[in-house]
C-alpha cells in the first residue's frame, strides 16, 4: 500500500469515528500513535491485501503510550482490498472489513455484567 493511501485511510477512519488526529500522525514527541477518542489512544493499520500481519511491537508501543496517558489502547484494522463502493456495511455504515482490537482486560471491563452463555 502506498503511504498516501494509508494516510488517506487513517484520516477517513479517524474522521468517521470522531477522533482527534495526532499532529504528525504520531511522529512528533508528546503526540504518539494516530488518534485519540475519549478514553482511547488509537493506532490505525490498513492493508490492500486480504491479510495483515500483526506485530507485537505495535501492541507494546501502543500499550506503553496509552498507559502513560491514562488511555485504553485500541488498534484499528482496516482492509482496503474491497473498493469502498462495493463494501458490505453494517447499519451504522462501517465496512465489515473495519475492526478494532483492545486488550482482554479492557474487553472484560466493557462486558462486565453480560450474562454468561
Amino acid at each position: 500500500m502506498t503511504r498516501n493511501l494509508g494516510q488517506q485511510t487513517e484520516r477517513r477512519i479517524l474522521k468517521k469515528i470522531g477522533a482527534r488526529r495526532q499532529p504528525g500522525s504520531g511522529s512528533l514527541p508528546g503526540f504518539p500513535n494516530d488518534g485519540v477518542k475519549n478514553r482511547y489512544l488509537l493506532e490505525v493499520k490498513s492493508t490492500q491485501r486480504g491479510s495483515l500481519g500483526l506485530k507485537r511491537e505495535w501492541l507494546e508501543t501502543l500499550e506503553e503510550n496509552a498507559m502513560v496517558r491514562g488511555k485504553i489502547p485500541a488498534l484499528v484494522i482496516i482492509f482496503n482490498d474491497v473498493p469502498i463502493g462495493l463494501r458490505a456495511t453494517t447499519p451504522r455504515g462501517y465496512g465489515l472489513e473495519d475492526w478494532v482490537a483492545i486488550p482482554m482486560r479492557d474487553f472484560e471491563r466493557l462486558t462486565k455484567g453480560w450474562e454468561k452463555s
